[in-house]
């Protein structure tokens, strides 16, 4: 049974889909508010306004709703559609680590190879060990987890679902890919690069969403979605992302939205094609185009 398909082992109707979003949706508006609370008794506004406060502390409050919904969407899963959450995973028999960690060196190696390469003159040395240890403490325990929920959620439970909804895969993945870069349009770095970077996350979203439909599974994606993330948190950070950390280097060049596009379209293109070719992947017209389901 091919990884869009697994819905098909739970107890499914339209009655849990929405459950489910509802108490997905709650948890983080109810994740959100109590950090916020929080945040408001240990600083104040002029405190966050200019960035005087522990950052590493900002950054751990920032991931702690992703745990909230992590725990939420597999219990809704588990106990309302009565699926193994394995099937929100891979199709495989169990999942497999070492196409996650194919990928999440492949992207890496890459990244390292770009930054490094091309952009060595704009970036600034910023190590400190006081703050980067826990950093990293923090980034190691949580990241995987904020990065799994959203591949979980969008590339697995809505990616399913839609697909049965609409009996098609390529609307599935064109639609979750949209929602994906849509619930990014809040994030700080469009105020830096405009809403064209939308763009950005909408191809992202699809990139995700074709190789986990091909591959018949998540571990690629999550491979490179958790490396991508924890590259920008330790080891190149800069002032204008979502989530601004004391990362190893500051890279201190202005944001340039095309240049991140454009190098972001040939990589992914790059590790579609490398990974087509490492696992096998066919019939491409018929599981993107048709109605296959």
């Amino acid at each position: 049974m091919r990884f869009v398909d697994q819905y098909k082992k739970g107890t499914e109707n339209g009655g849990t889909y929405v459950l489910t979003i509802c108490i997905f949706l709650l948890t983080y508006i109810f994740s959100i508010i109590g950090v916020q609370a929080v945040m408001s008794e240990l600083f104040s506004f002029e405190d966050l306004s200019n960035g005087e406060t522990n950052r590493n502390l900002i950054f751990l409050f920032q991931l702690l709703p992703f745990t909230c919904l992590f725990i939420a969407l597999l219990i809704c899963v588990k106990f309302l559609h009565k699926r193994p959450i394995l099937s929100l995973f891979t199709a495989r028999e169990k999942f497999d680590w070492r196409r996650m960690f194919t990928s999440f060196f492949f992207w890496g190696i890459l990244q390292a190879i770009l930054f490094f390469g091309f952009a060595w003159d704009n970036i600034q040395w910023n190590f400190s060990s006081d703050k980067f240890f826990l950093l990293l403490l923090i980034s190691i325990v949580l990241v995987p987890i904020q990065t799994a929920i959203e591949d979980l959620f969008f590339r697995g439970y809505l990616f399913q679902g839609v697909g049965k909804l609409l009996k098609h895969a390529g609307l599935s993945l064109l639609f979750t890919g949209m929602l994906f870069g849509l619930v990014h349009a809040g994030n700080p770095e469009i105020n830096s690069l405009g809403y064209g970077l939308l763009a950005f996350y909408v191809g992202s979203g699809l990139f995700l969403g074709i190789i986990a439909h091909m591959d018949d599974g998540l571990e690629l994606g999550m491979g490179y979605h958790l490396v991508n993330n924890l590259f920008g948190i330790l080891i190149i950070g800069n002032d204008w992302s979502a989530l601004k950390t004391d990362a190893l280097w500051i890279d201190a060049s202005p944001p340039d939205l095309i240049s991140a596009i454009v190098v972001s379209i040939l990589c992914q293109i790059a590790m579609i094609v490398f990974f087509s070719k490492r696992y096998k992947w066919s019939n491409w017209k018929q599981r993107l185009l048709f109605r296959d389901l």
